[in-house]
């Protein structure tokens, strides 16, 4: 089923769990005491609610400090403890003392999925006004729009599948076609158990207990760094230059004969039999029937061979239980191996020229695999 809406959590997936253990948890422990103290009247429904949680209805304030502060060494996912650290950050925030961190992958990948229309939500330990605040003051700036809405442990423990029930019910989204974004497989199983389709994104080591498609983050615009990763998965990546200048508008003849030097080497190299020129522009109007076409996961039977003269197009190769994204631009050329799962996206207003070479342009034919994979990744605007 199609991904209608993706749940991310924070630490650790949209976020460097350093800045909240390193910056945020040292900012609220410093200033806990004494906000508690000066603050009490105000924030008596959330000590009532700590009182509860510790069964210890007639605490003072002294005895509730010493607890929060016995909650903190331990990080433990106490509502009441996140809810006083979100009004403590919140002061830091405002006072630009610091801003929500953002890992740089994580603001194009979410205006992409909320261009495709899918719903945005978060759900995280911290509170949620924690969470609004990290999004609200971000590197990036204020971000919340981009969000349809947010859940804290008020819905459940994250390691608890009823958890993931209560917040579909909410969001009124059937659970198969709800993703979940996080770090922590144990969070996913929970997920994954109340029916949710599940990633893990893994921003360090590999997480060798997980049963859950990992996501090894990895970013680059550097051509020879994207050739040897590519490379090491027997996917071909190169840039070629054209002999001669192309000048406005230049017929296929012109195209092939200024790479023909580069066509020929690559063609005595893998035996290929044929090529040609593919153009296509947003005035096209079977653009939308086209770019749908293979936004799919498919294989073909042969290699899939395209060098971009100008534009640019989306490959996304699932490899190894890992998907590349690579976005091939003027001068690249990428050759999928057959029988490899990928999808490819021109993007809602296309504008490439490419150089297709093929074996048999006849075999060149999708074979859609049916698995929904494609429908968890951004995609060209």
């Amino acid at each position: 089923m199609m991904i209608r809406a993706i749940v991310t959590d924070i630490e650790g997936t949209t976020s460097d769990i350093r800045f909240v253990h390193n910056i945020l948890f040292p900012y609220a422990r410093e200033r806990l005491a004494g906000f508690v103290r000066e603050q009490q009247n105000e924030i008596a429904p959330i000590l009532n609610d700590l009182r509860a949680e510790i069964n210890e209805p007639q605490a003072d304030i002294e005895r509730l400090i010493e607890t929060l502060f016995s909650f903190m060494d331990v990080d433990r996912k106490s509502t009441a403890l996140k809810a006083l650290q979100g009004l403590i950050w919140r002061e830091g925030y405002v006072n630009g003392d610091f801003t929500g961190h953002l890992y740089d992958d994580v603001l194009p990948a979410l205006k992409a999925w909320k261009q495709q229309g899918i719903a945005l939500y978060v759900y995280s330990s911290g509170s949620v006004a924690a969470q609004k605040l990290l999004f609200g003051y971000s590197d990036a700036g204020n971000i919340t729009d981009l969000f349809s809405g947010y859940f804290d442990t008020h819905v459940g423990a994250k390691r608890e599948a009823q958890s993931y029930r209560n917040i579909a019910a909410e969001i009124g989204v059937a659970p198969e076609a709800l993703l979940f974004l996080s770090d922590i497989h144990q969070e996913l199983d929970a997920a994954r158990e109340a029916g949710w389709q599940t990633v893990q994104l893994i921003r360090g080591e590999a997480d060798d207990v997980s049963r859950h498609r990992q996501e090894p983050v990895w970013h680059s615009t550097d051509a020879q760094e994207i050739r040897e990763q590519l490379n090491a998965k027997d996917v071909r990546f190169e840039r070629w230059e054209a002999n001669q200048d192309l000048g406005n508008d230049p017929t296929p003849d012109t195209v092939i004969h200024a790479y023909q030097h580069a066509i020929d080497k690559l063609v005595a190299e893998k035996g290929y039999q044929s090529w040609d020129v593919i153009s296509l522009r947003a005035d096209n109007p079977q653009k939308d029937v086209l770019r749908t076409k293979f936004l799919s996961e498919h294989t073909h039977g042969e290699d899939e061979v395209r060098f971009f003269v100008e534009g640019a197009g989306l490959f996304c190769l699932h490899l190894d239980d890992k998907v590349y994204q690579i976005l091939c631009e003027k001068n690249d050329l990428i050759s999928v191996p057959a029988g490899t799962p990928h999808w490819f996206d021109m993007g809602s207003e296309p504008h490439f020229t490419a150089i297709r070479i093929f074996d048999n342009p006849e075999g060149w034919v999708a074979h859609f695999t049916g698995d929904a994979i494609a429908d968890a990744y951004p995609r060209l605007p």
